[in-house]
């Protein structure tokens, strides 16, 4: 379908319209969607979650020591509306089932905004959420958001990957909502 999209666009072109947002969306998706599976499905992740002294919950995931059960990231921004619901599925669906799963959420620090303020957000939106079996915190990289860039997560919008229990990424999702929740839950489960 991406090359479907691009004639489309040629066809716009070659009538001086332009091509609808939504269908430029649509496609960088699925590109990046088919990179991701050529590229790293099947594989280990780059690196860990290497959050430093920026978890907000006081409990870690670490993909190392995680061996055993099947990994489930989200990375967003913290008050992300599009995936809070999801979260809320995903983290209660966490506590039926933590001798086989594990589950973290990594947010990104919004530019030059007082980090405990963020700190002090992320945990109201964790309340206000309900999160309570969810391991949370911040990629400490402000500029380069190096956590989400070494897991290929979208910056702006929320990523979900889910790793099985030897460590290597089978799942990966871009803009993952509460519509997804029960395809997630299922590919989790099975994993």
């Amino acid at each position: 379908h991406i090359d479907a999209v691009n004639e489309r666009e040629q066809q716009l072109a070659s009538r001086n319209a332009a091509m609808p947002q939504e269908l430029k969306i649509y496609r960088q998706r699925s590109i990046d969607v088919l990179q991701m599976i050529q590229n790293h499905v099947g594989d280990p992740p780059a690196g860990d979650l290497e959050l430093q002294q920026m978890w907000v919950s006081p409990t870690e995931v670490k993909l190392a020591d995680s061996k055993g059960k099947a990994v489930a990231i989200l990375f967003r921004g913290y008050e992300d509306r599009r995936s809070a619901g999801l979260f809320q599925k995903l983290d209660a669906h966490m506590a039926k089932d933590a001798d086989r799963h594990a589950f973290a959420a990594v947010h990104y620090l919004k530019g030059s905004h007082d980090l405990l303020d963020q700190a002090d957000k992320l945990r109201n939106e964790l309340l206000s959420l309900g999160i309570e079996n969810t391991s949370v915190g911040f990629d400490p990289d402000a500029t380069k958001k190096s956590v989400f860039r070494t897991f290929n997560a979208m910056v702006g919008s929320a990523t979900l990957m889910i790793f099985d229990r030897d460590g290597r990424l089978m799942w990966w999702m871009q803009d993952p909502r509460d519509m997804d929740a029960k395809q997630i839950i299922n590919i989790w489960d099975r994993l």
